[in-house]
């Protein structure tokens, strides 16, 4: 009852947590998967038998300003009908080969908005390239979707706009067919217009 507890604490449905130790300024959420058994990507056979298991760190959102780790014992599988070893578990929650939950990369970005990359890296003992990677995660798909926006509008329509009386003044792009706004740029050169 009292692992239920931790396991709905933590609210990532894919994990059962086993255990949590605390100490000051940290939690460690000891996790495995609560699947207990895999699908073979060659023979589409399902496998419970284990091929090795090892213990990986993963940074997830703080609780209460205290770091939260995730000690995640993960499991490959051999299958048992085509023999393929190292067949790995899925997560919803974690993204592959990645350290950091998917919930803490859109923290991270959203602590961007307000501070720099620097101040949200040494607030969160990560590395500048982690928060940008993070980002990136976040961003790009939005940026691809806007792309692709832009590329299927029959027409576009500009209009500008001041942001502060007649000092500083933005751009907006919209498509005039569908109604549906494309991008919002900060400045309304020529050249961020070809950008």
């Amino acid at each position: 009852m009292q692992n239920n507890n931790i396991t709905n604490f933590l609210q990532l449905p894919d994990l059962d947590v086993i255990n949590l130790i605390q100490t000051e300024g940290l939690y460690i959420f000891i996790a495995q998967a609560k699947d207990k058994s895999v699908k073979c990507p060659d023979c589409s056979s399902t496998t419970d038998k284990l091929h090795d298991q090892r213990w990986q760190s993963i940074k997830d959102i703080p609780i209460r300003d205290n770091m939260v780790v995730i000690r995640l014992n993960k499991k490959r599988y051999r299958c048992n009908c085509c023999g393929k070893r190292g067949i790995n578990e899925h997560y919803d929650s974690i993204d592959s080969y990645s350290r950091k939950t998917k919930r803490y990369d859109t923290y991270l970005t959203n602590e961007t908005i307000s501070k720099n990359y620097t101040t949200v890296a040494k607030e969160n003992n990560l590395s500048y390239t982690s928060i940008d990677n993070a980002v990136k995660k976040q961003v790009n798909p939005m940026i691809e979707e806007k792309t692709s926006k832009l590329k299927n509008a029959k027409s576009i329509s500009l209009d500008e706009f001041s942001v502060l009386k007649k000092k500083k003044y933005t751009l907006v792009i919209c498509d005039p067919i569908s109604h549906e706004l494309i991008d919002i740029l900060p400045q309304r050169n020529k050249e961020n217009i070809i950008e």
